[in-house]
């Protein structure tokens, strides 16, 4: 929890973002992320894939330009029905950032792949600076590919049966929590 309780420290940027999906009482999906503010230390040791990009250009943040997608994650028990393509979709939909990245573990073939088939494109690698920590892809998606809100309706079934899942809406299974602005 330490690491979580470091996004939400009140000297944080403000902007942090929570869905969680809920069954019954029990949360059994959850995805976060913030943007991106400038001097992030986020892309410390990025590498790019195109030479032909400028390091310091695609790195440059305002505030308003990259949101960080941190974590998606889902009980075990009910992975496999869409529930992260769902979180994933939520918590975008609402961004008003120009792109949004995260970095994916290349040896997780099943989560490299569901971000590739959601509009993700490696443009690079990544070693984070703590202790012991692996190379990741960076994976980046512009605003213009995210769904619009509203439009998750036509996939419902895909993820969801009705009454299944606790809803703050009737388009996704989710309850939206946002960190209060600081």
């Amino acid at each position: 929890m330490h690491r979580f309780d470091a996004y939400t420290h009140p000297d944080r940027a403000t902007g942090f973002d929570l869905v969680i999906v809920t069954l019954g009482d029990i949360a059994i999906g959850q995805t976060w992320g913030w943007p991106l503010p400038p001097g992030t230390a986020w892309w410390t040791g990025l590498e790019l894939d195109d030479a032909a990009l400028d390091h310091d250009e695609f790195t440059r943040e305002t505030g308003k330009r990259t949101f960080a997608l941190s974590e998606i994650m889902v009980d075990q028990t009910r992975t496999g029905h869409g529930i992260a393509h769902a979180l994933h979709d939520e918590i975008l939909s609402q961004r008003l950032e120009e792109r949004a990245t995260l970095l994916v573990d290349p040896e997780n073939p099943r989560a490299y792949s569901a971000y590739r088939e959601w509009g993700w494109s490696r443009v690079g690698t990544l070693t984070p600076t703590w202790d012991g920590a692996p190379a990741f892809d960076v994976l980046i998606r512009s605003h213009s590919r995210y769904d619009a809100p509203g439009s998750r309706g036509a996939r419902r079934g895909a993820y969801d049966s009705p009454g299944d899942y606790n809803a703050a809406s009737s388009t996704v299974p989710r309850e939206r929590q946002h960190h209060a602005e600081r």
